[in-house]
């Protein structure tokens, strides 16, 4: 009988995925299968090899595929589905087959962690994950570096320099990139401008391509207040 086999779906949040990945390699799993779609099949294989360290039986299954890959496993197994990354399509397919394949109910945990009212609601305290058949049992979700962070999405910090600065709050699993305003003889220069704001927008958008819009928060210096056209 595996002891305990836990299933992760990987969306668009890779690292909030490594922390669950995380939070459970204390217990440990005698398997981990990360559930992943075609879109996440390469964050999956970065979030594996993150995790070598901490886990060491990590498999990858592509959702449609996970049929094939549960039926390796004994019916009898105590199967752990941790509920809420990737999309309803993944997470329904997650229940389809795991209650058509096992002998006894998964086991379901979800992350939460207290939020303030206002705004997007930061986290304020601890983030857990849970397990909701039993209130008792929680499991602290870590902080992740900035060198890891980086490693799972899969950019180098050296890339944006030139730039401006890219940087990483562990607290929050956010990315901030403040854009340097160009300090030179040139900024009196239209041409010079429109081709540093084209350059700034490449560069934005790279990263909000690796990353995604919820993971990146985006600031810039103050602007030259003259001439007038960097107001535009």
């Amino acid at each position: 009988m595996e002891s305990s086999i836990f299933l992760i779906p990987v969306g668009k949040s890779p690292v909030h995925c490594y922390r669950l990945l995380c939070a459970i390699s204390g217990k440990p799993p005698s398997k981990v299968i990360l559930v992943v779609s075609d879109e996440t099949k390469d964050s999956g294989i970065r979030i594996k090899n993150a995790s070598k360290n901490s886990v060491e039986n990590i498999l990858i299954s592509n959702y449609m595929d996970l049929d094939s890959e549960l039926k390796t496993i004994s019916a009898d197994s105590k199967v752990n589905i941790i509920s809420g990354p990737a999309t309803r399509e993944i997470n329904l397919k997650i229940w389809f087959e795991v209650v058509s394949r096992f002998n006894f109910m998964p086991s379901i945990w979800i992350d939460h962690g207290r939020r303030t009212k206002r705004g997007n609601g930061k986290l304020i305290g601890e983030h857990y994950l849970h397990n909701l058949g039993n209130k008792d049992e929680k499991l602290p979700l870590p902080n992740v570096s900035i060198s890891i962070a980086t490693e799972i999405y899969g950019i180098e910090l050296d890339h944006y320099s030139s730039v401006g600065e890219l940087s990483w709050n562990e607290k929050e699993s956010k990315f901030y990139f403040r854009i340097n305003c160009p300090k030179n003889a040139d900024v009196d220069k239209q041409d010079y401008a429109l081709s540093w704001e084209t350059s700034v927008k490449h560069y934005v958008e790279n990263l909000r391509t690796k990353l995604g819009h919820h993971v990146l928060k985006v600031s810039h210096e103050e602007l030259p207040s003259r001439p007038r056209f960097w107001l535009n």
